[in-house]
């Protein structure tokens, strides 16, 4: 589990926690993450799976849902959103 702050050069400033399983091993590859804007209180969770289908092809899928009035960070963008995808290994 890592912890991480960190500032945008507009001064906006956030938190993200970062929880994930081992890359190395050859199963699922799971992260969870939450970020936080210390700002406004808004933030964002996600997780994202991948998993290997041959050893230079893979397919995940992510989710993230933002938390917030529409005034804020995280909230004025959209309320969820689902990502499915492919990854292709060319080397």
């Amino acid at each position: 589990m890592t912890v991480t702050g960190f500032a945008s050069s507009q001064g906006h400033v956030l938190a993200a926690l970062f929880w994930q399983s081992n890359p190395q091993s050859s199963g699922l590859l799971w992260r969870v993450v939450w970020t936080q804007y210390l700002g406004d209180h808004s933030g964002q969770a996600m997780v994202c799976l991948e998993r290997n289908f041959v050893p230079k092809l893979s397919g995940f899928c992510a989710i993230s849902i933002n938390r917030g009035s529409v005034r804020t960070e995280y909230g004025a963008l959209m309320g969820s959103v689902l990502t499915l995808g492919v990854k292709a290994f060319v080397f």
